[in-house]
């Protein structure tokens, strides 16, 4: 698990298991990317779901296909809303893919940029601070220099 923000984690893949120790360092929100039926059994959302019930803390599945920066860029009007709206909610929020190397660091620099402000060198440095592992998709970087104008679909 990565802080980014005070309100904000990301990394990978999280399971019931993890619930405990997330709950213990302040995490009140999880938001997977990952895809159901395709990342894992949409029965493993499930009992993700649940078991998040269980430790009072709120989940939200936003599928977004694997290495796929376009997929990335248009799910992330969505994606961004839940995670703003959980935010502003108070919630402490842990996003995650399957690796946590592309899909959820795109996403939480994507934030940086269109939530907090940043211009993107700021918020690429500071993601990297954070990790220097993860791999933003260059696509996601370009879109938003360009001021996150619309893609052809």
């Amino acid at each position: 698990m990565r802080q980014l923000r005070p309100q904000l984690a990301f990394g990978p893949s999280v399971h019931p298991i993890d619930l405990p120790r997330l709950r213990r360092v302040g995490i009140t929100a999880v938001l997977s990317l990952q895809q159901p039926d395709i990342d894992l059994p949409r029965r493993a959302v499930e009992r993700m779901r649940a078991a998040c019930g269980e430790h009072q803390i709120a989940f939200h599945n936003v599928g977004v296909h694997d290495y796929d920066p376009d997929a990335l860029i248009a799910a992330l009007p969505a994606v961004l809303a839940v995670l703003d709206r959980l935010i502003r909610g108070g919630r402490t929020v842990y996003v995650h893919c399957t690796e946590g190397i592309n899909r959820a660091p795109s996403l939480a620099l994507a934030h940086l940029v269109r939530h907090e402000l940043l211009d993107v060198d700021t918020a690429l440095a500071e993601l990297l601070r954070c990790d220097a592992g993860v791999r933003p998709y260059p696509t996601v970087i370009a879109w938003l220099r360009g001021g996150f104008a619309e893609r052809p679909t």
